[in-house]
């Protein structure tokens, strides 16, 4: 059986959140349609795993003719897609009608399989082969065809009148509750009574599916763990800019970064990014360099390696960000120690890439607080809320008040939400409401102050 959440360690958001169709086959052990059992049961649940893949191919073939046929000069919102579709590009239907055709092929190719009286080891092998290749292409087609994310009327207008906006200071943040922490932790889940849980105040305005605002400081100290756990996960889930051009630098699976390609947010060279958390993946850094031009600074203590330039473009340091300057261990450096350093006090940064294992809490708690992230254009990081096993549990209330009061002043002073995708190699289901979440979440910001 196909597990989704381990396929692919990153997936695009909107191919996991909008393949629920095809994942409801893999998804739950009761599920009598389970792949599984229709290549060891008879013909005819084998034959309906192939009118499945014909019936999502249609479905999408439906939705984007209908679309295409409204205006051929805007892109639209489909319902129920995190995504838009750009009407002026015909290749996604070429492509969707080339799979369509496929899924025909196959369908009458395990007929004729039975008809031949093929032995059944030979025809579960053929037959998973096809739909290995099928369910892959179809996925490819899905992502190659996404071009943007959806936002509210609100957030369209917003971007509109970005060059209105006035840069805010940043605020000064004294955190309540504590950071997460990378141990075991039992957390004292209490669930709310389901009257109080749809009285609440929060969850209904997550229930609206529109965009959030995280509430003040005092406010939230006095919600509930369930209410914080639900603000968070869902606000770190919603896009809050439409970028409508967005690329990805690296790998398209562990490794690979969107990055926005506006006019307004898009790195010029000369330009400088930095890169932390390297893990001896620099594809990120190499695509930036290739398509953008720009110096690439590439931070990671972990891999034990000294200072060296790998390029003309691109220098490795044996450090890491964190809030503070230490040399126990690993040597550690703030953001603005770190710009003193490379001589970069007064450079602005194009892009800040960060995937460091936690450390990212307490890293940006001070860069928010020093100001360093006035120079910031784009922001990238990977949040964790837990990462030593197990990962997949519940966290502590005090981590969820302290993240919260992270994401909110990083709003504070001017950074959206573009993008965002769960880690699902981090997703749970939570002992509340029974949801699967994701204690891990790329996302992806541009600063629009």
């Amino acid at each position: 059986m196909i597990d989704w959440r381990n396929v692919n360690r990153r997936r695009p958001t909107h191919v996991l959140y909008r393949l629920d169709m095809v994942n409801c086959i893999y998804e739950r052990e009761s599920n009598a349609v389970r792949v599984s059992t229709m290549l060891d049961g008879n013909m005819t649940r084998k034959h309906t795993f192939v009118g499945l893949l014909v019936i999502v191919t249609i479905t999408i073939l439906a939705t984007l003719s209908f679309y295409k046929g409204l205006d051929n000069q805007s892109i639209f919102q489909i319902p129920g897609f995190y995504h838009s579709i750009k009407s002026t590009d015909q290749k996604e239907l070429e492509d969707l009608t080339k799979l369509l055709t496929d899924t025909a092929k196959a369908l009458n190719a395990s007929k004729a399989l039975t008809q031949t009286g093929v032995s059944q080891n030979v025809l579960q092998k053929s037959l998973g082969e096809m739909k290995k290749d099928l369910i892959q292409r179809l996925e490819e087609t899905v992502v190659r065809i996404s071009g943007g994310t959806s936002a509210s009327k609100d957030q369209q207008k917003s971007n509109s009148s970005l060059a209105k906006e006035p840069s805010q200071k940043p605020p000064v943040p004294s955190y309540r509750g504590t950071p997460p922490v990378k141990m075991r932790i039992i957390p004292d889940v209490r669930c709310m009574a389901d009257n109080d849980y749809n009285a609440s105040p929060i969850i209904a305005d997550i229930k609206k599916n529109e965009n959030l605002l995280i509430p003040p400081e005092a406010t939230l100290s006095q919600l509930t763990f369930e209410e914080l756990s639900s603000l968070y996960h869902s606000y770190i889930e919603r896009p809050q800019f439409l970028c409508p051009r967005k690329i990805r630098m690296g790998l398209v699976e562990d490794g690979g970064w969107f990055v926005c390609d506006m006019e307004m947010f898009k790195p010029k060279s000369p330009c400088v990014v930095y890169s932390a958390g390297i893990n001896h993946d620099f594809s990120f850094d190499d695509d930036v360099i290739k398509y953008y031009g720009c110096e690439v600074h590439s931070f990671d203590p972990s891999m034990k390696v000294n200072d060296y330039r790998r390029n003309s473009l691109n220098y490795f340091h044996n450090i890491g960000i964190s809030g503070t300057d230490s040399t126990h261990g690993w040597r550690m450096m703030t953001l603005g120690s770190i710009k003193k350093l490379l001589n970069h006090s007064d450079t602005p940064i194009s892009i800040l890439k960060a995937d460091i294992e936690m450390s990212e809490w307490t890293a940006l708690s001070e860069m928010i607080q020093a100001g360093a992230l006035k120079q910031v254009r784009q922001l990238s990081i990977e949040f964790h809320l837990h990462i030593a096993p197990p990962i997949q549990k519940d966290m502590p209330r005090d981590s969820y008040l302290f993240a919260l009061n992270v994401l909110r002043d990083l709003y504070t002073i001017g950074f959206r939400i573009f993008w965002t995708t769960p880690n699902y190699s981090c997703v749970f289901q939570s002992k509340c409401r029974q949801k699967r979440l994701s204690n891990c979440q790329e996302v992806n910001f541009v600063n629009v102050t």
